[in-house]
């Protein structure tokens, strides 16, 4: 596995960096078909032009991004669909990987490829939690890469109800032409641990703490005008 390169007890400040750019280049990765999706769907948007396999797309996209379809144009489909298909700064996608995995050296990322401990319910999905209550059936989702990892919480970011707040803040960094920044999005998640603005600290002191900011421009997805 790539994570025995840090999954020692202790971290030399190389072993750090090999985490973190292994990391961002693994988010610039994933938002680079996010960002493929987001072009082809803006550039229908704008003309509004959709064939019939155009329309399969865009119905197949919003099964995938829990976008509800029931009583809307294609058109507001579409455009509910920008909003949820964009990049997650590597800023952020780093800063929760240290945090959520120990930088690598946690079980499910060291055994599972589990960076950001996703959840699954089918039995030998996954690892089982050593503290799982009784009545629980989650396991912490096995993955074949870190890349795979990456992309989960990816999409998880982009589609969950319960980051709508980060989403509307990327969207309005979006209408201001500025580069996505993970400490400002960061805000949004409050949701994603039961600590909720104490984790939101946590994490944007990660990124400051480690000028992990340097990281959105390092791996900014080539060619993407924003």
């Amino acid at each position: 596995m790539i994570l025995a390169l840090w999954a020692g007890n202790t971290l030399s400040q190389t072993s750090q960096e090999v985490f973190i750019h292994t990391i961002a280049k693994a988010a610039q990765s994933g938002n680079a078909e996010s960002l493929k999706i987001r072009t082809w769907l803006a550039q229908r948007y704008v003309y509004f032009r959709l064939s019939p396999q155009d329309q399969a797309i865009v119905l197949d996209l919003a099964d995938e991004y829990w976008v509800n379809v029931d009583d809307k144009s294609f058109k507001q489909v579409v455009g509910e669909l920008l909003i949820k298909i964009d990049e997650v700064p590597p800023s952020l996608v780093v800063a929760q990987a240290i945090n959520e995995s120990g930088w690598g050296r946690s079980r499910f990322a060291r055994e599972a490829n589990n960076l950001f401990g996703m959840w699954c319910y089918t039995p030998g999905c996954g690892l089982v939690p050593e503290r799982r209550r009784a009545n629980d059936k989650h396991e912490v989702k096995r993955y074949a890469s870190i890349q795979d990892s990456v992309d989960e919480y990816l999409r998880n970011i982009n589609r969950n109800k319960a980051y709508i707040e980060l989403r509307e803040l990327r969207a309005r960094q979006r209408q201001r032409m500025q580069l996505l920044s993970g400490e400002y999005l960061a805000q949004g998640l409050s949701e994603y641990s039961s600590i909720g603005a104490e984790y939101v600290n946590r994490i944007r002191n990660i990124i400051d703490s480690r000028q992990l900011d340097r990281l959105d421009q390092q791996y900014k997805v080539p060619g993407y005008r924003r």
